[in-house]
């Protein structure tokens, strides 16, 4: 395919002040019960970032100034970058949304989308085949098959490895992204970001104590906008890794194609575990957390399974 000119700033500009669009972003319910920030007033609309001015979309928040946060949900799609078309059909070669997770059910059919992968790099790009900003074509805009495409992604229950209760475990594909989305705008300075991985960490196996590596990343996608600068509410954990992205890893890890160790059909029990660790323990190699822009931590009550036996955690057991 033949890339178009990039879209001149004017066109975006006019896009933005003219949809005033209401996007479902995939949110569910599990708010923290807090009063709510005015931004969640704007939730789910499409914005632009300060500075590069490329779109985003709003989730509630609190400023980063919450007292504590909370993690209100946690689910699962595909990774992909999104490029719109211009007037001609042509897929723009700059995508409008990088790392956006969508729906597992989205494919390419005749007249919305275009699924493809790229061999080289392993990466997938949904092509949404309408104009970013344009008037509706066939009744249907850019933005409607944004919406369409984005959510409800599939929860991922707050389940606990240890009781009966916690059955049954959500299933995850095993070359899924989980998307973790927080209440509060987060620290995510390029400096955190490297270090992202740090805060949280995976195990596989019966029981799940062999750790396993991902690519962890900020949402760049979600969030809101404080102190003049965009900060994302969510992070991802993308359970492949392709030679293209072990450059952005801060610790170097073989490529994984395939994502995580499959799951034994007939067995109930989880054999995936995520822990968030909301305290920082030097004498267990916890010297980094999440927090918000305010610095505070995650809070340890009403906040779903919480584990102490290690490094006092949020839990979420899950099967792949």
């Amino acid at each position: 395919m033949v890339p178009t000119a990039s879209r001149g700033p004017d066109l975006r500009r006019i896009a933005f002040a003219a949809i005033g669009l209401l996007l479902t972003s995939g949110c569910g319910g599990g708010g923290s019960g807090r009063a709510v920030s005015p931004q969640a007033a704007t939730t789910g609309r499409l914005a632009e970032k300060p500075g590069d001015r490329s779109p985003y979309i709003v989730d509630a928040h609190h400023g980063g100034k919450a007292s504590e946060m909370r993690l209100v949900e946690m689910s699962w799609g595909r990774l992909v970058d999104v490029h719109d078309v211009d007037a001609n059909g042509v897929p723009n070669a700059t995508p409008l949304f990088r790392d956006l997770v969508v729906k597992e059910s989205v494919i390419s059919d005749a007249t919305g989308y275009v699924l493809e992968r790229n061999p080289v790099t392993a990466r997938t790009r949904l092509i949404i085949r309408r104009t970013f900003g344009a008037p509706a074509r066939g009744g249907v805009t850019f933005e409607d098959l944004l919406r369409a495409a984005e959510g409800p992604l599939a929860p991922v229950q707050p389940r606990a490895l240890a009781g009966t209760s916690s059955l049954p475990f959500s299933l995850v594909p095993r070359n899924a992204c989980l998307v973790l989305r927080f209440d509060d705008l987060l620290e995510d300075s390029a400096a955190t970001a490297r270090s992202l991985e740090q805060t949280l960490s995976l195990h596989t196996g019966y029981p799940p104590t062999s750790p396993f590596r991902a690519r962890v990343l900020f949402d760049p996608n979600h969030g809101g906008v404080s102190g003049g600068a965009f900060h994302s509410t969510r992070v991802l954990v993308d359970l492949t890794i392709s030679p293209a992205e072990i450059a952005g890893i801060a610790t170097p890890v073989p490529p994984n194609p395939v994502g995580l160790p499959a799951s034994i059909p007939d067995a109930p029990q989880a054999n995936v575990s995520l822990e968030l660790p909301f305290e920082v323990d030097p004498a267990r190699g916890q010297f980094l957390i999440l927090r918000n822009l305010s610095g505070a931590r995650l809070a340890s009550e009403d906040n779903g399974p919480i584990v102490t036996t290690q490094t006092p955690s949020l839990q979420r057991a899950l099967r792949s």
